[in-house]
């Protein structure tokens, strides 16, 4: 009898099923199946997390350069007064 008030809809792009009033169409329930993830899905979600893993290695590798570079240019600092100033070739004549 509940049966011949209801409709019973399945939307076929999201695979919703919904239960419709006959006389008012009214939407009287509905239940949204949870998807599950693809093959696809899942293996995007592998190379985004080995992307972040690649990017975090650069990262600490920049860092490290980085601090080298500093080091050289600290080290350079201290030496400058050992330097000899550079010849003008205009001088040479």
């Amino acid at each position: 009898m509940s049966s011949d008030k209801f409709l019973r809809v399945v939307c076929p792009t999201c695979k919703t099923v919904m239960k419709v009033d006959k006389e008012t169409g009214i939407v009287i329930h509905r239940t949204v199946e949870k998807e599950r993830p693809s093959l696809d899905d899942l293996l995007h979600k592998e190379a985004a997390k080995d992307n972040t893993d690649r990017f975090a290695e650069a990262f600490k590798k920049e860092k490290e350069r980085k601090a080298k570079i500093e080091e050289k240019y600290k080290a350079a600092l201290e030496n400058i007064d050992e330097l000899e100033d550079p010849i003008n070739p205009l001088d040479l004549d």
